[in-house]
């Protein structure tokens, strides 16, 4: 009997995933060159699995000793430049694998048949479903377990011999619905995430949605193990190699996450980025998840690297999404018109007027700062926030690490503080209200969001860079 989904499962966290094939295609699309053969796929102790195929025909001496396809060394691959493989099991299960650079043929050269070699980071199979299957579904599984609020029990029934039982529950799971989904999170052995649609279709880039809200939500990027997702007239389980989990700093998650949140506060928070991200179905990855994947994946980077990566994220996202955001009015633009014309009539060092020139006209558009001042103004992002994220932002512009040196503790509350700066701005794009854990203030305090307005800042405080 063929493994089932479980002990499928098992074997992954076991790291003992074997699966013998009677027919495997290896086919690169570019130029249709392919290897064909018995053989296995077998899971590696590193992070990948291992293709090994006993290819039919014989082996060009040349494939030994040359790649063919896109091999230049700083040269990415096309899409066509790499292999797929499609193979089939002894129970005539279809599994695939796709995106395999430059398979190793080694073996016989003047005689029949070779080895072949090759590795992938992911295998999927494919199988049917049954006409009265209607309900549609997606399936996260991680071996890590991540902090979650939870909502429901979990029921386990035990049962000694024939007449003795014991019924147990565990508080270790929430259940919500987000965006015409209904979503089911559990605590079993790491963690679990469901999601239905009904009878619906599941939304294009599902998974990755997923992946990118509980990465802001929860403050963790999840590693899944397997995904499987039932829809239409088949179900595909796709199996990645885990690494040994690596030592994570502490999750940062816009709201400290609790066992239990009497606000709801999280789940809002993820109901409301889900329906921010999902509506773009094409991007791999959505454009605002860039800059939270770019915060959340620094956690186990230097304090340096946090400040850094904090600093450019808030910049990043007021330039991508609060563009239009303390945009000159037209009579500025006019006088800078005007002033910009007087400069270009003055006849002196060709070389110094261009440099003016580009100093004025960069005032044309809006600075990080003047974006953040009017935000502030408008009850949109705290004074604090925006104070330490223009006192950090010149130090990691400059380099100038040494003004916190012996100051260990100060550069983490600016971070934080700018940490902070950069959930509210996303708060504000997805309209989130609630609470907000400031990790700037020491004990760690709730506070909410959106704050209160706050008067325009002073033009005489130090700005940042032009």
């Amino acid at each position: 009997m063929p493994k089932d989904y479980e002990e499928l499962l098992d074997d992954l966290r076991r790291r003992e995933v074997h699966i013998d094939c009677v027919q495997m295609d290896l086919v690169r699309a570019s130029d249709g060159k392919i290897y064909s053969g018995t053989g296995y796929i077998r899971q590696k102790a590193t992070h990948d699995f291992e293709i090994k195929m006993y290819a039919k025909g014989k082996l060009d001496l040349r494939e030994i000793f040359f790649n063919f396809g896109s091999t230049k060394a700083g040269v990415l691959y096309k899409e066509g430049d790499h292999f797929a493989l499609t193979a089939s099991d002894k129970y005539h299960r279809a599994w695939r694998a796709d995106r395999i650079i430059n398979p190793d043929p080694d073996g016989h050269v003047e005689r029949e048949g070779f080895i072949v070699t090759a590795n992938c980071n992911e295998i999927a199979l494919t199988q049917g479903r049954s006409a009265v299957e209607k309900v549609n579904w997606v399936k996260l599984r991680s071996f890590e377990t991540i902090k979650f609020p939870c909502n429901t029990r979990t029921e386990v029934t035990t049962t000694v011999g024939k007449t003795r039982s014991a019924q147990r529950g565990r508080l270790n799971a929430a259940e919500f619905d987000s965006f015409g989904l209904s979503f089911c999170f559990e605590d079993d052995e790491g963690l679990s995430v469901s999601a239905s649609a009904g009878e619906a279709r599941l939304p294009l880039q599902l998974e990755r949605r997923i992946t990118e809200t509980v990465t802001f939500a929860l403050g963790i990027v999840p590693r899944w193990a397997m995904v499987m997702q039932a829809q239409g007239e088949e179900t595909v389980k796709r199996f990645r190699n885990h690494d040994e989990l690596r030592k994570r700093r502490t999750q940062w998650p816009p709201y400290k996450i609790e066992l239990i949140d009497e606000t709801g506060s999280v789940w809002r928070m993820f109901d409301l980025y889900l329906a921010h991200v999902i509506k773009d179905q094409v991007a791999l990855t959505h454009a605002l998840s860039r800059s939270v994947f770019g915060v959340s994946e620094t956690r186990t980077s230097s304090i340096e690297g946090q400040a850094l990566a904090a600093a450019v994220a808030v910049e990043s996202i007021l330039d991508e999404f609060y563009a239009s955001v303390g945009k000159p009015d037209v009579e500025r633009l006019k006088a800078l018109g005007e002033l910009i014309a007087y400069l270009k009539s003055w006849g002196g060092d060709t070389k110094l007027i261009d440099r003016v020139l580009g100093v004025v006209s960069s005032l044309k558009r809006a600075r990080p700062d003047d974006r953040l001042r009017v935000l502030v103004a408008e009850g949109t992002v705290g004074e604090a926030e925006r104070k330490a994220w223009n006192k950090l932002r010149n130090t990691v512009a400059h380099g100038n690490w040494h003004v916190y040196e012996g100051k260990l503790q100060e550069l983490l509350d600016i971070t934080h503080k700018v940490v902070g700066l950069f959930n509210q701005l996303v708060f504000h794009l997805i309209s989130y209200k609630g609470k907000q854990t400031d990790y700037g203030t020491h004990g760690w305090l709730a506070i909410e969001y959106p704050p209160e307005p706050s008067a325009a800042p002073g033009e005489s405080e130090t700005k940042g860079d032009e």
